[in-house]
């Protein structure tokens, strides 16, 4: 495969590949991961975020396509793209592997199925290659450690949202290639370390341009349908998209090789915390240190984190987050609120937990000092977040290591967990009946079609805002 090809190559797997190609147990992924994203929509739906995406909604109003998860009324397929991907990373509780890609992946794929009333089968087909092109195009153009300030999943994860938006369209070769080249060229800008990792601010709401890159993903795929031309060589040669987003460099053979042979999807973790997931094992290994010491949060004296260098530092280090977007990327108060034994969600958020003396006691004695070997570790392999905690307690000092997070595939929840994280989250807004169904819904998707879903997903009432 020479570098001149990717995107041809891409685009003629995205139009070719069927559900019958696709093995049982990458089916099932796909289902799970639509179960999380769905549980991360309607959690974060009614979050004060939520709250102000959806006031833009019923001010910009549109043609009813398309289900807003969680609310009652309907909006454009588009406008439904960008509030649903926004809002399911709300939490910061949605899958992740080189960024979220259900993110950007499944609320488009289930509002443009919902539109064109496609076929449950037809919406786990275009959601597995969704989650294909957007994970190979983040780990060809991933940047050297020397510029690691070129940095933002949504720049990426547009693929995602034009990949299922032109699978489910059924967009022809060319039209797929030019919807490809339509997506790159408008893709939103590297930008989490202004949103997030800034060393001058603090975390904003920004956070990954999620739902910017499902809109344009959506409408990148409307355009090239309607005749609208773009490039057809986004990811090729030495001005492709890799430089238009400011790597360094591009492995082009990393976007094509093995396709449907090795699926990205099965790659995919999920988050048992509602937290950055770097932060992660620094969770586990104190949720380990209390059940096996049988600690409190009163008995702990101090807790020293040995973690890799890039999160030894602001704003990971904050001990005193004010809102919900600081505190899912401090590791002091996670660690702080995870012992208090709030359940994860939005519980971790609300006002009495973020001034919960407490957990702001806890929080108060924790240190962060960096590792060379986690940092190593992180290195070689994002998923592997080595993290070790020395927790002093009662007159002894306790030592934990993690190095794979609760969640990953090497690690996973259990099908238990997956599932009572659906229901807390999903219960917030919907009813224990509706609930159930969704799940029945999704485990029998192939026998289904995508109205019967997105039918489920509305809120009986709006929420207050």
């Amino acid at each position: 495969m020479t570098e001149q090809r990717a995107t041809e190559t891409l685009a003629r797997y995205i139009v070719e590949a069927d559900y019958d190609d696709l093995p049982m147990g990458v089916v099932e992924k796909a289902k799970q991961c639509i179960l999380d994203s769905l549980a991360c929509s309607l959690g974060g739906v009614r979050t004060q975020t939520g709250g102000i995406i959806l006031d833009l909604m019923k001010h910009l109003g549109g043609k009813p396509e398309a289900t807003i998860f969680g609310w009652a009324e309907k909006t454009s397929c588009v406008h439904a793209s960008f509030a649903n991907a926004s809002i399911v990373n709300i939490l910061d509780y949605d899958d992740t592997y080189s960024g979220h890609p259900g993110a950007t992946t499944i609320p488009p794929a289930i509002n443009v199925a919902e539109e064109i009333d496609a076929s449950g089968k037809d919406l786990i087909t275009a959601i597995v290659l969704g989650y294909e092109t957007s994970i190979r195009i983040c780990d060809a153009i991933r940047p050297s450690v020397e510029r690691k300030h070129i940095h933002g999943h949504g720049t990426w994860q547009t693929f995602g949202a034009v990949t299922v938006a032109s699978k489910l369209l059924n967009l022809n070769l060319e039209e797929t290639m030019g919807a490809l080249g339509i997506a790159g060229s408008n893709a939103p800008v590297s930008s989490v370390m202004k949103t997030v990792l800034n060393q001058n601010g603090l975390p904003t709401m920004v956070k990954n341009n999620y739902g910017i890159a499902a809109e344009v993903g959506v409408l990148a795929a409307r355009l090239a349908r309607s005749g609208f031309s773009g490039p057809h060589d986004i990811l090729d040669g030495d001005n492709g998209f890799w430089r238009m987003c400011g790597s360094d460099r591009c492995d082009f053979t990393r976007i094509v090789r093995k396709l449907g042979e090795d699926y990205e999807i099965m790659k995919v973790s999920f988050k048992p915390y509602p937290s950055c997931r770097f932060i992660h094992s620094a969770i586990d290994a104190m949720l380990n240190a209390r059940r096996d010491y049988e600690l409190n949060i009163d008995s702990i004296d101090k807790i020293t984190l040995r973690v890799p260098a890039h999160t030894a530092v602001w704003p990971f280090t904050n001990q005193r987050p004010m809102n919900m977007v600081e505190a899912q990327f401090s590791i002091p108060y996670a660690i702080a609120v995870a012992v208090s034994g709030k359940l994860p969600g939005p519980e971790w958020f609300t006002n009495e937990a973020l001034n919960d003396p407490q957990i702001l006691r806890l929080a108060a004695k924790v240190t962060l000092v960096s590792d060379e070997q986690a940092t190593k570790a992180v290195r070689s392999d994002p998923s592997n977040v080595l993290t070790t905690l020395d927790v002093h307690a009662l007159g002894k000092t306790h030592s934990i290591k993690v190095d794979i997070p609760k969640g990953d595939p090497r690690n996973p929840m259990t099908e238990q967990e997956r599932k009572d994280k659906f229901r807390r989250l999903a219960s917030i807004v919907l009813d224990s009946s509706s609930v159930e169904e969704i799940m029945r819904n999704v485990e029998n998707l192939e026998k289904r079609n995508a109205n019967d879903l997105s039918g489920l997903l509305a809120a009986n009432s709006s929420p207050h805002i």
